[in-house]
């Protein structure tokens, strides 16, 4: 897959799957802004779908007997050798999942930009050296 793990399944009534996107962030930026940032568009975006699959499940709750769920988005943080990795954990209908990971992608990238170098993405770089042979 393209970064992400996809996490659910409809199989008993609960047409939602659990998506996972991964944002890298340079060491040094402002990460309780980045934080912030990637829970707000995470909320934002999936606030409609939050309150249907809470419901959905609640029907599903009367059915079975199942735990209650955290459909809410959730944003985890690790740090990395080269930059500080930020996952945001989000449910999406599974016929969405492209679309809703291009729309989320794309607001936290204007977000993120209009930081003006307060938080910067992370990029990998590797440094090929002549052998020591």
């Amino acid at each position: 897959m393209d970064g992400s793990e996809i996490r659910g399944s409809d199989h008993e009534g609960f047409p939602f799957l659990w998506d996972e996107i991964k944002i890298p962030i340079q060491y040094g930026s402002n990460y309780n802004k980045a934080f912030t940032i990637i829970e707000e568009v995470g909320r934002k975006t999936s606030q409609e779908l939050v309150v249907k699959s809470n419901a959905v499940w609640e029907q599903l709750q009367t059915k079975f007997r199942v735990e209650d769920v955290h459909v809410e988005p959730i944003v985890n943080m690790i740090a990395h050798d080269a930059y500080v990795e930020f996952t945001l954990r989000y449910i999406v209908e599974h016929e969405r999942i492209k679309r809703t990971k291009v729309k989320l992608f794309a607001k936290i990238l204007k977000e993120i930009i209009n930081t003006n170098g307060e938080i910067r993405f992370a990029s990998t770089v590797f440094s090929i050296k002549k052998p020591f042979w």
